[in-house]
Order: C-alpha cells, then sequence, then structure tokens
C-alpha cells in the first residue's frame, strides 16, 4: 500500500467517526461506539486508537495479526514494549507532544513482532473532536514499509558506492577508458587526458585505435579483440601513441562489461603508465650487462658463496689467481683456497655470524693469505659483503704479491732515505706545508716534524719571497720543466743561516701531489771557495802588482837606456840606420809597457782603496755610454765605501756581467746601476728597461748567470736575478757584508 493511498485511507476512517459522533452522545455511548470498534477491529490493517491520556485503547485485528500477540497484550502502555530501543524515547516523546497539543500525528519507527523480526511502520494519526471540540482521542494507521526502507537503504548505498566509484575513476592515476563493442570512446577520465594529451572533445566518438603506435604485429591485436570477444579479461604490456606523436608503454587490463542479457555492451580499459619503468628496466638490463663485462674483465676474483660457505659463482680472474677451473670450484667450500690455520677456522667464523650475526670481516677490509691449486701462499686484499635480501655473500681478492714487493722496497727505500745525511723535504703541493722531512733535514734545520708539519718553505728561506716561490713552483706544475735547479739560504730555528743548492721535482707522496726538494748544504764548500778566491784574488793581485810595479819598472829604465843611447847615435853623423833602428825598439819598449800596465789594470780593475769600486763603476758607466746607444747612470746618493778590496773586485766584476747582459740581450735603452750601504750590508742592484726574465731563464745555466752566482758565493753574499715588478725589464740583485775595519 503507497503512502498516498493510506492517507486516503486515514481521510475515510475520520470522516466515520465523525458521523458516528454526531449519531451518539459524547463519551462513545452506546451502540455508536461498538459499531465504531467494530468498524475498524476487522480491517486487516494496522489501526489504532489511543484515548485522550495517550494510552492505547485498542486495536485492529489485522495489528494483532502483524504483531502475532493479542489486544491485551498491546493495550495501555504496554506496546511501547514493542518499539525499538533506540526509537522508543523519541517516538514516545513525538507522540505524546501530539496528544497534548491535539494536532496530527506522522512518523517512521522499528517494533518487534512476535517472532522477534525488526519492522519499520509509517504512522498517520489524528485527534478524534466531538461536535463540540471535545477532544476525546488519536486514531491511526500504521503501514509496514520495511521493505521500502531498506530498497531506500540499498539505494543510498548503492547511489555512494556509484558515487564513490566515479570519484575513484576520476581521481585514479590510472587512465580509464570506456569504448563501445565499435571501439568507439564514450568515456575517458583525466588521468588518460593527462597521459595521451588529448581535449576531452578530441577523443569521444572517435576510434579506439588512434592509440595504435605500429610497435605490436597484426596477430598482437587479433589475441587482444579474440579475448575480450569471448568475455574473457585481456592484460598486457602495450605501446601507444600520444598526441604528440611520443610513445609510451602501458600496463592495461582491457574487460567486457555485460547488459542486463548477459551480452557484451562495452569495453572497459584501465591502463598505468609504465614508460619510466620500461626505461629503468632497460636501464637495469644495461647495468647488468655491464656488469657481467666488468666481472668478466675485472682483475680481481669475485666469489659469491652461501651461508654455509658454498661457492655459487666465480668470474675468470678467480680462475686465473687461484689456478682453478670454474668447475672445479662451483659447489665446494670457499676454505679451499684458504691456507691454514684460516682453513680450518673458516667454518667457525661463519657459524659464529649465523648464530650471533656479527660481523667481523663483512663489510671491512682486510689483508689475507690466499692459497692456489698449485699450494703457493700468496699475499691477498679481502673485502667482503653481504647481498641485501639474501644469505649471499661477494667476496673481491686481490692478489698483492706486486704491492708486497714494492711495499718491502719500499720500506728499504724508506729507511736509507730518513737515515741519509743530505736532506730531504716533502712539501704538499695544494697547501705548501711539509708532509715529510728526514732526518738529515730535521737535524739541520732544527726543528720537529711535528713543527714542520705546521711549516712551509716560506718559513725556512732566509728572505723568503712568496710570489719568487710560487713562480718557481709554477714551472713544476705546468711541467715546463720536470726538474729545477737553484742556490738560496736557509735559517736554522736558532736564526743561523746557511747555504744550499735545491733540486726540486713534483711527483706523489702517498696519493698525494707534492714537491720533493733534495737540498745540499754547501757552506763549507762556499767557505772553501771563498778561501780559493780570495787566495786567487791575492795572487792575482800581486801578479798585478808585480806588472805594474816590477816589470813596468823594469821597461821603462829599459827604454830610458834606449832614448840615451839613440840620442847618442843621433850625435854621431852618418849613422842614421841606426838611430831609426834605436828609435823603434824605443816605441816597442813603450807598447810593452802600456800593455803590461792592461794587463794589470785588468786582473786589478778595482784599487785598494775603498772609494775605488765607486770609481771604477763610473769608468765603466762612462765606457757603456760613449760606445753604445744605451743610456747607463750611476743611483748612489751618497759616496759608497767598501773596505775588503776582494768584495769590491766581485761586486764589480757581477755589475760589469749584469751591464754587458743588458747591453746584449735585453733589447733595452737604459740601464740603472744602484749602490746603498745599510750598516754593514752593501746592496747592489742593476736594473734594465728591456724584455725581461723569465723563471726558467732564472734557472738557467748560462755561463754569465753562473760566473754572477759564483762570484756572489765567494763572498758569502746573496744573489737573485728577477723580473722587475710592476715595471718591464730585469733585476740583478747581490747583497754583501763589508765590515769597517
Amino acid at each position: 500500500m503507497s503512502p498516498e493511498e493510506l492517507r486516503r485511507l486515514v481521510r475515510g476512517l475520520k470522516a466515520r467517526v465523525t458521523e458516528l459522533e454526531r449519531r451518539e452522545t459524547p463519551g462513545f455511548p452506546g451502540d455508536g461506539e461498538q459499531r465504531f470498534r467494530n468498524m475498524f477491529q476487522d480491517l486487516p490493517l494496522i489501526v489504532w486508537v489511543h484515548d485522550r491520556e495517550g494510552r492505547l485503547d485498542s486495536v485492529s485485528h489485522g495489528s494483532c495479526e502483524f504483531f502475532g500477540v493479542g489486544e491485551d497484550e498491546m493495550s495501555g502502555d504496554r506496546w511501547l514494549a514493542f518499539v525499538h530501543p533506540d526509537d522508543r524515547d523519541a517516538y514516545a516523546g513525538e507522540l505524546a507532544g501530539c496528544v497534548g497539543k491535539r494536532r496530527d500525528f506522522h512518523g517512521e519507527v522499528r517494533m518487534r513482532r512476535v517472532d522477534g523480526e525488526w519492522r519499520w511502520l509509517e504512522t498517520w494519526g489524528r485527534p478524534l473532536q466531538s461536535d463540540a471540540g471535545e477532544f476525546r482521542g488519536f486514531v491511526g494507521v500504521s503501514a509496514d514499509i520495511t521493505e521500502l526502507t531498506r530498497a531506500r537503504l540499498a539505494l543510498r548505498t548503492s547511489s555512494r558506492n556509484l558515487h564513490k566509484l566515479s570519484r575513484a575513476i576520476e581521481k585514479s592515476p590510472a587512465s580509464v577508458m570506456i569504448t563501445g563493442t565499435s571501439a568507439e570512446i564514450e568515456y575517458v577520465n583525466p588521468a588518460f587526458l593527462e597521459v595521451t594529451g588529448y581535449q576531452l572533445e578530441e577523443v569521444l566518438g572517435r576510434n579506439a585505435r588512434i592509440l595504435k603506435s605500429g610497435v605490436h604485429t597484426p596477430d598482437f591485436y587479433r589475441g587482444l579483440h579474440e579475448t575480450i570477444a569471448s568475455g574473457r579479461a585481456w592484460h598486457s604490456e602495450i605501446c601507444n601513441r600520444k598526441k604528440s606523436g611520443e610513445l609510451y608503454w602501458e600496463l592495461i587490463v582491457i574487460a567486457p562489461i555485460e547488459d542486463e542479457n548477459g551480452g557484451i555492451s562495452h569495453y572497459v580499459s584501465i591502463a598505468e603508465d609504465i614508460t619510466e619503468r620500461q626505461r629503468a628496466l632497460a636501464e637495469l638490463r644495461d647495468r647488468e650487462e655491464r656488469l657481467s663485462s666488468i666481472l668478466h674483465a675485472a682483475v680481481d676474483a669475485i666469489i659469491t658463496i652461501d651461508n654455509q660457505g658454498t661457492i655459487l659463482s666465480v668470474n675468470p680472474a678467480t680462475e686465473r689467481i687461484f689456478g682453478y677451473g670454474r668447475d672445479e670450484l662451483i659447489g665446494e667450500n670457499v676454505k679451499m683456497l684458504m691456507p691454514s690455520p684460516y682453513h680450518e677456522e673458516h667454518d667457525g667464523y661463519l657459524a659464529r655470524h649465523r648464530r650471533t650475526g656479527e660481523n667481523h670481516i663483512i663489510g671491512i677490509g682486510r689483508e689475507v693469505s690466499g692459497k692456489r691449486k698449485d699450494g703457493s701462499v700468496f699475499p691477498a686484499d679481502l673485502s667482503v659483503n653481504k647481498v641485501d635480501g639474501a644469505d649471499v655473500y661477494t667476496g673481491i681478492i686481490r692478489d698483492v704479491t706486486g704491492r708486497k714487493e714494492a711495499e718491502d722496497a719500499q720500506t728499504s727505500l724508506g729507511r736509507l732515505v730518513e737515515e741519509s745525511l743530505g736532506e730531504i723535504f716533502v712539501v704538499d703541493a695544494e697547501t705548501l706545508k711539509f708532509l715529510q722531512v728526514n732526518r738529515g733535514g730535521r737535524v739541520n734545520v732544527g726543528y720537529t716534524m711535528e713543527e714542520l708539519r705546521e711549516m712551509s718553505p716560506l718559513d725556512l728561506v732566509s728572505r723568503g719571497d712568496p710570489e719568487r716561490l710560487n713562480s718557481l713552483l709554477e714551472i713544476l706544475r705546468s711541467g715546463a720543466k720536470s726538474k729545477i735547479d737553484l742556490e738560496d739560504k736557509l735559517q736554522r730555528k736558532d736564526g743561523t743561516c746557511y747555504n744550499v743548492e735545491i733540486s726540486a721535482q713534483m711527483t706523489t707522496y702517498r696519493g698525494r701531489p707534492c714537491f720533493v726538494a733534495h737540498i745540499l748544504d754547501v757552506t763549507r764548500r762556499h767557505e772553501l771557495e771563498q778561501e780559493v778566491v780570495r787566495a786567487a784574488e791575492e795572487e792575482q793581485q800581486r801578479i798585478a802588482n808585480d806588472l805594474h810595479d816590477d816589470l813596468g819598472s823594469l821597461l821603462t829604465g829599459i827604454k830610458l837606456r834606449a832614448e840615451s843611447l839613440v840620442r847618442l847615435l843621433a850625435e854621431s853623423p852618418g849613422d842614421s840606420e841606426a838611430v831609426a833602428a834605436g828609435e823603434e825598439v824605443v816605441a816597442m819598449i813603450q807598447n810593452a809597457i802600456t800593455t803590461t800596465r792592461s794587463i794589470a789594470r785588468g786582473l786589478r780593475p778595482v784599487g785598494s782603496h775603498p772609494e775605488d769600486l765607486m770609481i771604477t763603476l763610473r769608468r765603466l758607466i762612462e765606457s757603456v755610454n760613449t760606445t753604445t746607444d744605451v743610456s747607463c747612470r750611476l743611483h748612489c746618493p751618497v759616496s759608497i765605501l767598501v773596505h775588503d778590496q776582494i768584495v769590491s773586485h766581485h761586486l764589480f766584476r757581477i755589475t760589469q756581467e749584469a751591464v754587458n747582459n743588458a747591453v746584449k740581450h735585453s733589447n733595452g735603452e737604459a740601464i740603472l746601476i744602484s749602490l746603498t750601504r745599510s750598516g754593514d750590508t752593501i746592496e747592489l742592484e742593476v736594473c734594465d728597461e728591456g724584455r725581461g726574465i723569465d723563471h726558467a731563464e732564472e734557472l738557467g745555466s748560462g755561463l754569465g748567470l753562473h760566473i754572477m752566482k759564483y762570484r756572489a758565493a765567494a763572498i758569502g753574499g746573496t744573489f737573485r736575478i728577477s723580473r722587475r715588478k710592476n715595471r718591464a725589464g730585469t733585476r740583478v740583485f747581490c747583497s754583501v757584508r763589508d765590515a769597517a775595519p
């Protein structure tokens, strides 16, 4: 019975009750009340009447049949026991409110039948009143709407599920497409549009073959169509084409959708873009192939074993190193490759690892011994790692026989170097800090190794010049030269200095780029050279004096006697030839005197007086200015007195050599000679404005450069030649001590 039919029934009951009320006196007297009861009690419907207090007064026979109880079991307030506990208070309250306010009642409630089944009832009721308006109670009718309620619930559930499914499809990262049986596209979700690059209006109504890539064969598509046409789902990996023409791979399932008659009405496809996965798989296969190639090409033995120590695989290097064939190794215990005592102890190591899980070698490289098939034992580096997710271990064994031999040789060489009396300094090429200094070097400079590791060569050079040091080292860094040789002075911890010859080259030390300097203390040699030079200078001075004084005086006396003889011959008439011969002898003697004095001056260019160096330098400048196109001048604010004649001699020779080199090779137009004194130190500087000297030339072995260095060393001086700072040209510098007597 529909709700509208129930409403019409209630209106009919009300009209019938009203008619009965008009026929009887108030209070349901006499036959009218009985006829009213008979009327609704005979109805097969659930009809009820409440009195003016809200208690159930009577129900229809249909009500009793529905609930399976007698009328007296429901009368009064007993009917509330049949109402569901969750509905009871609200339903009873709503009904009481309608009774109190004398208004119509409508509601839905769950009530229990005698068999225990709960049924949904929809109830309509309205107040009964007399013509005078007196309230007499309530009459109502209820309809069983259980099935309707269930249908509504199922419909709501179905609607919610359908909404969820629709939302899931719309939000799904997988591409979803629905087509008709002719493959015309009827629906696609946003993921499909994002993957393919199409707009919705571009695909609806079009055939699904717009995605066809051309990669697959006709048999591939034939198998697809036959599978789904038979009512079965088809799943595979497929290559499709985007709107842009780009190919992409999908993992796809295509399933038929049946209509109410069991026939196929549509097809639905659900696909996941696996292009990146395919690419990753391709890269993985490529890596596996490369790994296989590496394993086969590796020079180290690579062995995999299980947790019992059984060999699972080996690479070719394993066969070569140990002398076994692959078939001789697979399935055997790896301890066969170990000498005693490792051979006997290995099973215990594995058992302890399985029992405790502790790693004593896994992930930690160590040096071990291996045993070849011929029984020979060799040193090896071993690295063991566990394969993730499996009780499989990989061991890499490297035969280090050659390295050990080299290390032994290096150790022996290292001892020789350490004990060497020569000085060897190893400098880090990046930080310029000392990495190692042998015992000879440490003893001579007076520093400990800990102190030296915090120092650089600039801390030891007497006059450290960072720019000069970097320039020299750059020659080695750039490969312009493999070795540089130079002379310098080193300063000890106690402040004393000593002369050294340095031979430096670039190499590696413990895997790090470095400079190695072999240093020879030449202090004693310089002292001996100075003694030799001083003796030679003294002898040269003696010879010059003898030539100038003794031989010059003798020749002068002979000249005077020859002139006297010529005068006597001239007084004798008729002997003109003898006079001419005499005059020729006088001229020859004069030439001998001039030559002797010139030789004497060459042997002794600077006199013994302290001012003679200044005089000799001025003569040199005058000679340069008169015989060449180069302007040469002397910068000396005050006259410099040099008390040591040997120092004067060598300073002049250094100046002479520097000026000659500048005139011949610099292509400059001016030369400046500077001589200054600061206390007991005299500094000589010769600068030109020519092309300048590079650092490779500074280290060169030219004769002139070698002679200047030699002369400076002979008088205990410091000599440097370099490019002028911020200006073109070359600077020759010499500093020497000259104490006043």
